[in-house]
């Protein structure tokens, strides 16, 4: 039976460098990218990574990313100003929490693995 543990961080580099380096290999450029993103922010996005560890060593790594999608952003005139003041009034429903797993840049998304874990701690 595998002894892993799962922790939600307040970080996007949850991990030491050194960590995030091992679980993001070259030619990946995802853990330096990931500690300037958590250096600089990106507003409208609260930055947070969940951590999967063995034996107190990390072999995963999930970046998250989670904004609020304001639906009066696609609409113009009356229905905006309309969505805008029920968004205040019911923002779960009018302004719906989007999470996002791995990057925001780019036409792919990344997660950190070890890649000396075997597929068997996984399942």
């Amino acid at each position: 039976m595998n002894n892993l543990t799962c922790n939600c961080v307040p970080r996007l580099d949850g991990v030491p460098a050194a960590e995030l380096g091992r679980l993001f290999p070259e030619p990946s450029i995802t853990a330096p990218l990931l500690s300037l993103l958590q250096e600089s922010g990106i507003d409208g996005f609260n930055l947070r990574s969940i951590v999967v560890l063995r034996d107190d060593a990390p072999i995963l790594l999930l970046p998250l990313f989670e904004t609020r999608f304001d639906l009066s952003t696609f609409v113009e005139g009356w229905i905006k100003k309309s969505l805008k003041v029920a968004g205040r009034l019911m923002p779960s429903v009018f302004q719906p929490r989007v999470l996002s797993v791995g990057l925001l840049v780019g036409e792919w998304s990344e997660i950190g693995i070890d890649p000396h874990i075997d597929a068997g701690t996984l399942e």
